[in-house]
C-alpha cells in the first residue's frame, strides 16, 4: 500500500498479540476448568447411563406414588358409592 503510515502495523509486533502462548497467559485457569468441566460432563452422562438401565421393567409411576406415599406427601383419597 502506498498511503500507509510508517508503524501502521506495529500493534501485530505487540508481545500481547505476537505469540501464542500468551492467549493461555491471559486466561490463568482456563485449561484446568476445561478439565474439570469436561470430567464433570462425562460422570453425570455414564451416572444418567447407569441410572436409566436400573429402572427397565420397572413402572415409575407406581415407584414415585409409593415414595411419596412413605414420605406423607400424598394422601389416599376415598371414593364412596
Amino acid at each position: 500500500m502506498i498511503f500507509m503510515k510508517p508503524g501502521y502495523h506495529a500493534w501485530r509486533q505487540h508481545p500481547l498479540v505476537s505469540q501464542r502462548s500468551n492467549l493461555w497467559d491471559m486466561f490463568p485457569g482456563l485449561g484446568t476448568a476445561i478439565v474439570i468441566f469436561s470430567a464433570y460432563v462425562g460422570v453425570e452422562a455414564l451416572a444418567k447411563r447407569l441410572q436409566v438401565s436400573s429402572w427397565v421393567g420397572v413402572d415409575r409411576a407406581a415407584v414415585a406414588y409409593q415414595a411419596g406415599l412413605a414420605r406423607g406427601r400424598l394422601e389416599l383419597q376415598r371414593t364412596e358409592d
